[in-house]
């Protein structure tokens, strides 16, 4: 391991604001991984909440029950694809369900990052159009 805590913790911060702050909107690649990432971390925090609290998750629309794990079968597969399907959806309003218990919060903190990445998109792209000839 080459360099202590302190030059590893100044490194990640120079590549954090070199790339991610100071490079804004020059690669149109790094958003849209970025957005997967997130809906995928999104996605299996929301969908092993009820595990954690029975009051916290996603909800189907006109539905009391909650998408979650309940075992490797089918229908825990499909529940966490509809909770995918939900945050992947969720920045264009495409999908029913709801947000219950502390996961709010979890759907406010993708929501925003979502369309903060997205707007990141749109002006790389534009960059990317405006200077070729």
């Amino acid at each position: 391991m080459v360099g202590s805590f302190k030059a590893r913790i100044r490194q990640a911060l120079d590549y954090f604001f070199g790339e991610v702050i100071w490079r804004y909107g020059s690669s149109i690649i790094r958003p849209i991984a970025a957005i997967a990432i997130l809906a995928l971390v999104s996605t299996i925090t929301s969908y092993l909440a009820p595990l954690a609290s029975p009051a916290a998750g996603i909800s189907p629309a006109g539905s009391a029950t909650i998408y979650g794990f309940r075992g490797w079968d089918a229908k825990s597969l499909l529940d966490f694809l509809d909770v995918g399907y939900f945050y992947l959806t969720a920045p264009e309003g495409g999908s029913s369900a709801t947000p219950v218990g502390w996961v709010k919060l979890v759907f406010i903190a993708y929501l925003l990052l979502a369309l903060w990445l997205i707007a990141l998109v749109f002006d790389a792209f534009i960059r990317k159009v405006g200077t070729s000839r």
